[in-house]
C-alpha cells in the first residue's frame, strides 16, 4: 500500500469534460469547489420531513389589522430538493433547497366578547426549505382550516399567512 489510495478515488472532472453535457447529466460528478478546495458532488431527488412555523404573520385585509402568531404548530413535507454536498477530509456537509407542500396541526384561538377558546386547526400550505445537512429554514405560505365548535365565526378561518419555520429531515429518496 505504500501511497497508493485505499477504498474508491474520485476522478475530479474539469469544465472541459462538463462542456459538453447537459445540466441532468452533470449532476452527480465531482468537482473542485473554488472557494473551499472541497469535493463538490450535486444531488437531487425527494425530501421527507418535519416541520414547525413558529411565526407566522397574518396581512391585513379591509376588516382585520395585521397580526402576529406565535401559536404552537407541527407539519410534515415532501417536495423536490437539489443541492450539492462538500466532501473533505474531516466530513461531508451538504446544502440544499426544497420546495414542498406541507400538512399539520396548530391552534386556533376563537375569542368572543366573555370566552376565549381554543380550537384544533388543520394548516395547509407550501413552502422553500433552506437546509444544511438535515436540519433547515422554511420560508411558507399557507393558511388554518379550524375544525370544532364555531369555528365558522372565526375571523382567520382559510386567510393566508406567511410563516417562518425550522424543519428537520426524515429522509431523502
Amino acid at each position: 500500500m505504500n501511497g497508493e489510495p485505499f477504498g474508491p478515488t474520485w476522478k475530479v472532472c474539469g469544465n472541459e469534460l462538463k462542456a459538453g453535457l447537459t445540466i441532468d447529466q452533470r449532476i452527480g460528478l465531482p468537482v473542485v469547489d473554488p472557494w473551499s478546495k472541497a469535493l463538490r458532488i450535486g444531488f437531487r431527488g425527494w425530501h421527507f420531513g418535519s416541520m414547525t412555523i413558529p411565526l407566522r404573520l397574518r396581512p391585513a385585509t379591509l376588516s382585520l389589522a395585521p397580526s402576529l402568531v406565535k401559536d404552537p404548530s407541527i407539519a410534515l413535507f415532501y417536495g423536490h430538493t437539489r443541492g450539492y454536498g462538500l466532501v473533505t477530509h474531516r466530513a461531508i456537509t451538504n446544502y440544499s433547497i426544497t420546495a414542498a407542500p406541507f400538512i399539520g396541526l396548530t391552534v386556533a384561538e376563537l375569542k368572543t366578547s366573555t370566552v376565549v377558546q381554543n380550537s384544533p386547526a388543520i394548516m395547509l400550505g407550501g413552502g422553500f426549505v433552506l437546509a444544511r445537512n438535515n436540519l433547515g429554514i422554511m420560508l411558507t405560505v399557507g393558511m388554518d382550516q379550524a375544525v370544532g365548535n364555531h369555528t365558522d365565526k372565526w375571523i382567520y378561518q382559510g386567510k393566508p399567512w406567511f410563516g417562518l419555520g425550522v424543519s428537520a429531515s426524515l429522509g431523502y429518496q
